[in-house]
Order: C-alpha cells, then sequence, then structure tokens
C-alpha cells in the first residue's frame, strides 16, 4: 500500500486526526513538510486540506443519516466548537450543517440524493447558493 493510500486510509477512518506534531506525521514517522510534500504529489493539495475534505464527507454523511446534534458531530470529527464547527462546514459547503440536514432530508424523502450540495468558493457564491435554493442568507 502507498503512503498516500495509507494516509487516505487514515483520515477516512479517524476524520478527527491531527496532522502535525503528535498526529499523522508523527504515526506515520514522517516529519511534516515529508508529509505535506507526499500528500501534495499525490493528491495536489495539503494534508490540512485533505483531512478537511474528509472530515466535511464524514459530516455529510452523519448530518444524512443520524439524529446526533451538530455539536456532537463535531466533537466526532475532532471539532471540539459547535461555532467553528459550523463555520467549518458552511465554508466548505455553501450551507450551514442544519439547513444541509434540513434540505437533505427534504430532498431524500422525493429524490435520491447521493453528493454533497455544491462546495461554495466565496461568502457571495455561498450567499447565491442559499438564495437559489430559498433558505435563510445571513452573511457575516
Amino acid at each position: 500500500m502507498k503512503e498516500g493510500d495509507l494516509v487516505e486510509q487514515r483520515l477516512r477512518q479517524k476524520p478527527q486526526t491531527r496532522i502535525g506534531k503528535n498526529g499523522l506525521a508523527e504515526d506515520l514517522k514522517l516529519s511534516r513538510f515529508q508529509l505535506y510534500r507526499r500528500v501534495k504529489a499525490q493528491a495536489g493539495i495539503s494534508p490540512k486540506q485533505l483531512a478537511g475534505k474528509h472530515r466535511i464527507e464524514q459530516a455529510c454523511m452523519l448530518l444524512k443519516e443520524t439524529p446526533q446534534s451538530i455539536a456532537a458531530i463535531g466533537v466526532e470529527l475532532g471539532i471540539d466548537d459547535a461555532n467553528y464547527f459550523t463555520r467549518f462546514f458552511k465554508l466548505h459547503t455553501g450551507h450551514s450543517p442544519r439547513a444541509w440536514r434540513k434540505q437533505f432530508a427534504v430532498a431524500g424523502k422525493t429524490e435520491s440524493v447521493s453528493t454533497p450540495l455544491p462546495v461554495a468558493k466565496s461568502r457571495v457564491k455561498a450567499a447565491a447558493v442559499l438564495v437559489e435554493e430559498d433558505l435563510p442568507v445571513h452573511l457575516l
């Protein structure tokens, strides 16, 4: 198994895994720089971005399939602050966890939804996505 595959596997299994000191780099007996170089070469993104991607994927799955509170999902993913988790989720998906769960639950009753909502590139785009979907818009 390639080292890059091992990184992917660990992040999928434990999305709460830290990257640097006392985290994934140490588990793989690599320096943070070596881990960064190898992940960047294979995935095209930094280890932190890769970990964030896996956290968002896991969060979407947990929001869809469990009745857990948003705060509990954040804690399970290694984000102890519920407000930070909400900001993190919204930054990556363009939706708050609550709005995503609500929309997914509504969409799930009428049609099969297999992928998370589109990722917003900016707050303006996130707001546009929310307006198109008749969800409340709150810009910071």
